[in-house]
């Protein structure tokens, strides 16, 4: 009895290890199975409305201005990896990804007006040292109208446009591919290899971009500082300028007045010269004081004239005009009687 007991555990355990390693075999035969596929470059058409209703979803409504937008977010070259398995995936590149956030998709297929959401992945960012970011999602065929919406920080909304994929050609280009091909090539690993070589030249960019940045601005802080000097030397020489300029035309003003006084003086002199009865003397204060003495002696004289009771002589020229007011009215009165008298004489002869 205990060994048919042992015997079925046995058998129940053999089953058990045969079952599980038979699991562990299908599910590593399905997970080689999904990474098993072909990388495809496809062109972009990005539209600003729905390719086929010809409906604009933006709340923008301007297809001049979102056409242009759209095309300069959207990379024009796509990454599509069709699996064996049938599953198939995009991956996109979207620019200006300083500017947006909240990116999200949706896909229809072609035909059909249902929209269903693909959650995306993101591959790599920032390639070639540009503000850019690849995004992994899935697509229902190589046909699918894909919808993206993501926040513009420069417009403060929401934009919504769309694009298809065309023209599939083998190969990878610059993005990170995921599946292999049957032969084992494992193409991940040239797009890590890729990618980190990306990654460290855009490490080492942005140091010297950094580094570049710090000695650009010390030297605009060492033009500003040279400017600066300039301009306060500037300011001085014009300073000292002004004021030797003040200072020449204080001096000059002041050897015009000398000269102007230098004249009046010599003006003065010969009026001084010309006049008569007045004494001239190179010492001032010598001919102040004569000519007060000579003022004194005058009103002294005077004074002793009236004193006395005498009369001062008169000058000429005044006794010439006195005799000739005396003598001249008389002298006309007698010639004018005396020639009446003569015409009378003459008239009475006459008759």
């Amino acid at each position: 009895m205990k060994q048919k007991i042992i015997s079925l555990h046995r058998a129940i355990g053999i089953s058990m290890l045969l079952i599980i390693g038979t699991a562990g075999i299908f599910c590593k035969t399905s997970a080689l199975a999904n990474g098993i596929g072909t990388a495809y470059i496809a062109l972009t058409i990005p539209s600003y409305k729905h390719p086929i209703t010809g409906e604009i979803e933006d709340s923008g409504k301007n297809e001049g201005i979102g056409q242009g937008m759209t095309e300069s977010v959207l990379n024009p070259k796509a990454l599509i990896e069709k699996e064996k398995s049938g599953k198939i995936y995009a991956t996109v590149r979207f620019y200006l990804t300083d500017n947006i956030s909240k990116v999200s998709f949706q896909t229809q297929k072609k035909g059909t007006s249902k929209w269903t959401k693909s959650p995306s992945k993101v591959m790599q960012e920032n390639i070639g040292n540009k503000y850019c970011t690849d995004y992994r999602f899935q697509i229902p065929d190589q046909t699918a109208i894909v919808r993206t919406e993501f926040y513009v920080t420069a417009m403060g909304r929401n934009v919504i446009f769309y694009f298809t994929f065309s023209d599939l050609k083998e190969g990878s280009g610059d993005f990170i591919v995921t599946v292999s091909s049957e032969g084992g090539e494992n193409k991940n690993n040239k797009g890590a290899e890729k990618t980190t070589s990306s990654n460290t030249t855009a490490t080492e960019v942005k140091n010297k971009k950094i580094q570049k940045n710090g000695i650009t601005g010390q030297i605009q802080k060492n033009k500003s500082d040279i400017v600066e000097n300039q301009v306060e030397e500037k300011e001085t020489s014009l300073n000292k300028s002004v004021e030797n300029n003040s200072t020449s035309q204080k001096v000059e003003d002041a050897e015009e007045k000398i000269v102007q006084l230098e004249s009046m003086t010599a003006t003065g002199a010969e009026l001084i010269e010309q006049a008569d009865g007045l004494v001239y003397s190179d010492s001032t204060e010598n001919g102040l004081a004569e000519s007060d003495k000579e003022v004194k002696e005058t009103d002294d004289n005077k004074k002793e004239n009236i004193n006395s009771g005498s009369v001062a002589a008169l000058p000429w020229t005044l006794v010439w005009q006195c005799i000739l007011i005396i003598t001249i009215p008389p002298c006309l009165i007698g010639a004018s009687i005396i020639g009446g008298i003569c015409f009378i004489k003459r008239m009475e002869d006459l008759k």
